[in-house]
C-alpha cells in the first residue's frame, strides 16, 4: 500500500509542471497588459529563475512574444491553433447538409477533412447502409500525397508552397500504387487541377478507391476537402465520372459559404513549376 501511495504521489508530481505551464498560458492570455517574469513568479509562487525557465520555453515554441516594454504577450502560435479549431468547427457545421446530400446521391462513404500542416484530418464521416467499412475515423490524420482529398488540397496550393511541401515530406509507399516520385506527383496534380477533382486508386488503402475535391476559402486557398470512398469493384471508372460532378459541386457550395468568389467550376488559374 505504501508503494502504491508513492506511485500516486509520483504521478501527481509529474503532472505539476504541465499543469503550471497551462495555467501560465491562460494567465498571460487573460491579462489585459503584458506580464513580466516577476509577475509570473508572484502569481504562481515560484522563484524568478523558475518563472524565467517557463517563459523561455513558451517563447521558444511561439506561445508568447515580448512587446516593446519587454513584457510577455500571447504569441501568434495561439492564434494559429485557435484558427485551426475555429476552422474545423465552423467548416463541419457549414458542410454537413451538403455531405448528407452527397451521401444520399452516391451511396458511398463521404468524408470531410481539413488541412493541418502536412496532414489532412478527418472532421466528419458519413456512412451509408450500402457503403463498405473503412479504417478512417474522425480525428484521424492522413498524408496529403496518397489520398484523394489530400491531393485535391495539394493541387490548389501555390507552386512555391507545393515545392516546399515536397522538399520536406518523404513520399512513403502506402501501397504499391502510391506515387512516391515528386515530379510524377506534380504531373498528377496538374491533371487533378485541370479536371477539378482528385482520384485515389488504391494509393492509400488496398481495395479502396476515393474521389475528392478541394474546399477553398475567401482567398481561394485550400482549407480542406470533401471526398467519397468505396470499394474498387463498385466505384468503377464510369461511376467516378458520374460522381465527380456531384463531389465538385458539393465542394464548391461549401467553398461559397466560406466566402469563395471564384468560378462555379474549379478551373486552373495558376501554373505549376
Amino acid at each position: 500500500m505504501y508503494s502504491h501511495f508513492n506511485e500516486l504521489k509520483d504521478k501527481k508530481s509529474s503532472l505539476e509542471s504541465p499543469k503550471k505551464l497551462l495555467s501560465i498560458i491562460d494567465y498571460i492570455v487573460r491579462s489585459p497588459q503584458g506580464v513580466s517574469v516577476a509577475d509570473v513568479a508572484k502569481n504562481f509562487s515560484m522563484s524568478i529563475s523558475n518563472a524565467f525557465k517557463y517563459m523561455k520555453l513558451l517563447e521558444e515554441y511561439g506561445f508568447v512574444v515580448k512587446d516593446q516594454s519587454k513584457k510577455y504577450i500571447p504569441g501568434f502560435k495561439l492564434v494559429d491553433l485557435g484558427s485551426i479549431v475555429l476552422r474545423r468547427v465552423g467548416l463541419r457545421d457549414i458542410a454537413r447538409p451538403h455531405l448528407f446530400d452527397l451521401a444520399a446521391k452516391t451511396h458511398q462513404t463521404v468524408n470531410l477533412v481539413v488541412r493541418d500542416g502536412d496532414w489532412a484530418v478527418y472532421v466528419e464521416k458519413i456512412e451509408c447502409a450500402e457503403s463498405m467499412p473503412l479504417m478512417s475515423r474522425i480525428g484521424m490524420q492522413m498524408p496529403l500525397y496518397s489520398t484523394s482529398f489530400g491531393k485535391a488540397i495539394l493541387a490548389w496550393l501555390p507552386s512555391e508552397e507545393l515545392q516546399e511541401y515536397l522538399s520536406r515530406v518523404k513520399l512513403v509507399k502506402r501501397t504499391n500504387k502510391t506515387i512516391t516520385e515528386p515530379q510524377k506527383l506534380v504531373e498528377h496534380l496538374k491533371q487533378t487541377r485541370q479536371r477539378g477533382y482528385a482520384i485515389d486508386d488504391e494509393e492509400n488503402e488496398y481495395g479502396v478507391r476515393c474521389v475528392g475535391a478541394a474546399i477553398l476559402n475567401h482567398d481561394g486557398k485550400p482549407v480542406g476537402a470533401v471526398s467519397i470512398a468505396g470499394s474498387k469493384n463498385k466505384l468503377t471508372a464510369k461511376l467516378i465520372k458520374r460522381y465527380a460532378s456531384l463531389i465538385t459541386y458539393c465542394a464548391m457550395e461549401i467553398s461559397k459559404k466560406l466566402g469563395y468568389k471564384g468560378s462555379n467550376e474549379f478551373c486552373p488559374n495558376q501554373s505549376f513549376s
